[in-house]
């Protein structure tokens, strides 16, 4: 029986096969369950390299190299013996082909290389997931030093939290039935007030995980506490509000005091909460009159309950409610709560995206340009886009398609070099002329950046003229920082000796304005051959809408 995914909204999600789960029981020990998520968490990211690369050849399967060392920080379990049970326990279930470095003398302590299989057939992995599948926030391996992350995870937690993910599938929800009887089962807990399976329950709530009452169980997004929605404004989306520094804050931190004080801070004046028993609070309910305290808050998990109109929901809910604030209002107060300024950065209101990728395609950082020249540079994590490049070393816009051009034109600024491609030009070597740039304005160009057009320029396709060095062609902005621009750029390919000229456009800004002014294709692709055959004395560029009778004076 094959699941759609659960709804966890943009939430980075990896993909665990439903055949942990027969007969509505978990098949493996929750040790082994941690290992083999750890692992198809790492063969999401393998199958991902292996498209980039074209690795998906017949001869080509999904392994995941891994230490005991990695293996310990994602999952928590610090024993050798675990960990070897662990592995035996999924060889014997056909779930990995046996590691080829086992018998060395300290076992699972060496970094070795598993080979994913399909459990039905024992044969090694091609692709990921495997159908029938069930979905798993990936930042419970992410964000492994947070107090709901896998490590902290007890084996009970483990196995109930699995079951609820796979029961989520099942219904098609994040919202789910709570059955207590047919839980128990799946993950295999005891009943009883103090027996394993409310211990769970109760931890899974405290952590952020989850929420529950005597009817649903919703699955919650970690970073937040609070349940996913896949689509809202976008003002009141907890993933829009970063620190100063660019991260983005996570809400749900486990401070049970923090949550306490923004409540008690938000009472009318006059009233108070009444502490009860186990860790709640009685007040008086803000959703209907209430003028007997009739509403429970529970700041350790991070909900509340009316026992009159039974309202429920979380911290965020209760505070909108008691002091008729806006959603958005009460994301930047829980920001306050817990020790943290935030600062509002949304998406929707760019004018254009610009991704930055390495020479495989994969995603580096992006630009996003706003109304009134304002800009953005992002890098992306697992768990959203943060607000500045820590970490990141700047490249050359669309540096991936250099590696095919015999011809490339360095613009200053993204928008000229997109406004560039779309013509898509072409050199006398038959390939398409690339435009590139690099983020940051005109004081960001980086003498190392001519080392990327040094590479070899494959024949792609294979009925293009091969050629020994790219030529390259510098187009300014005409101004003084452009002509600043230009000294740079031009210093750097001199030292490598790159064929390069410039190109301007007196009476204009920049290509842009140029093209903005009425200008074609065809003009521009004559103003670039004048300049490029000076250099290379093969010929110059071409429009492609140019007609068959047309042709650019060299």
């Amino acid at each position: 029986m094959g699941y759609t995914p659960n709804r966890w909204g943009s939430l980075e999600q990896f993909q665990v096969p439903c055949q942990i789960i027969e007969e509505n029981v978990l098949s493996l020990t929750p040790s082994a369950v941690a290992t083999l998520m750890f692992f198809y968490f790492k063969a999401k990211g393998r199958y991902k390299q292996m498209l980039r690369r074209r690795l998906n050849a017949e001869n080509e399967y999904i392994s995941i190299v891994a230490s005991q060392e990695e293996l310990s920080l994602k999952t928590g379990y610090s024993s050798r013996n675990t960990f070897t049970k662990a592995v035996k326990e999924l060889v014997a279930g056909r779930w990995l082909a046996s590691p080829a470095q086992r018998r060395f003398k300290r076992g699972e302590l060496n970094t070795n290389e598993y080979f994913l299989l399909d459990p039905a057939t024992a044969q090694r992995l091609q692709t990921v997931p495997l159908s029938p599948y069930f979905t798993v926030p990936a930042c419970i391996f992410r964000r492994h030093t947070m107090h709901w992350s896998l490590p902290f995870l007890s084996s009970a937690e483990v196995a109930l939290y699995t079951a609820m993910l796979f029961r989520a599938n099942q219904e098609r929800n994040n919202t789910f039935t709570n059955d207590p009887v047919l839980l128990r089962k799946m993950s295999k807990l005891s009943r009883g007030k103090s027996g394993t399976f409310s211990r769970a329950m109760e931890s899974l709530q405290t952590k952020g995980l989850i929420t529950e009452d005597d009817d649903q169980i919703t699955l919650c997004d970690p970073l937040t506490g609070e349940p996913p929605v896949a689509a809202m404004d976008a003002v009141n989306d907890p993933a829009n509000y970063f620190t100063p520094d660019g991260d983005r804050i996570f809400f749900n931190v486990g401070n049970p005091e923090a949550l306490l004080k923004w409540v008690r801070a938000s009472l009318p004046a006059g009233e108070d909460m009444r502490k009860e028993g186990s860790g709640e609070y009685k007040l008086k309910c803000p959703f209907h009159p209430d003028p007997e305290p009739s509403l429970n808050f529970n700041p350790s998990k991070n909900t509340f309950h009316c026992f009159g109109c039974h309202a429920k929901g979380t911290t965020k809910k209760l505070v909108m409610g008691l002091k008729g604030i806006s959603e958005s209002e009460a994301i930047q107060q829980h920001a306050r709560a817990i020790g943290v300024n935030s600062v509002f950065e949304p998406e929707s209101d760019a004018e254009a995206e610009c991704r930055y990728e390495d020479e495989t395609g994969s995603l580096l950082y992006r630009v996003l340009r706003y109304p009134g020249k304002r800009f953005s540079q992002q890098r992306w994590t697992p768990e959203g886009w943060v607000h500045n490049l820590k970490g990141v070393k700047p490249t050359l816009y669309n540096l991936r398609e250099i590696r095919y051009a015999a011809t490339v034109i360095i613009t200053e600024g993204e928008k000229d070099a997109d406004r560039v491609n779309r013509l898509q030009l072409e050199d006398y070597t038959g390939r398409v002329v690339v435009a590139t740039t690099c983020s940051g304005g005109a004081g960001s160009w980086k003498d190392r950046f001519a080392d990327l057009l040094t590479s070899p320029c494959y024949r792609i396709p294979a009925n293009v003229l091969p050629v020994d060095s790219r030529c390259v062609i510098v187009m300014p902005d005409s101004d003084a920082s452009g002509g600043k621009y230009k000294e740079q750029v031009e210093a750097s390919l001199e030292k490598r000796m790159i064929p390069h000229c410039v190109v301007t456009f007196e009476g204009f800004k920049d290509v842009s304005e140029f093209l903005d002014a009425g200008h074609t294709g065809i003009e521009l692709a004559q103003r670039i051959t004048n300049e490029v055959t000076k250099i290379n004395g093969h010929g110059g560029v071409t429009y492609p809408e140019t007609p068959l009778n047309e042709e650019i004076s060299i």
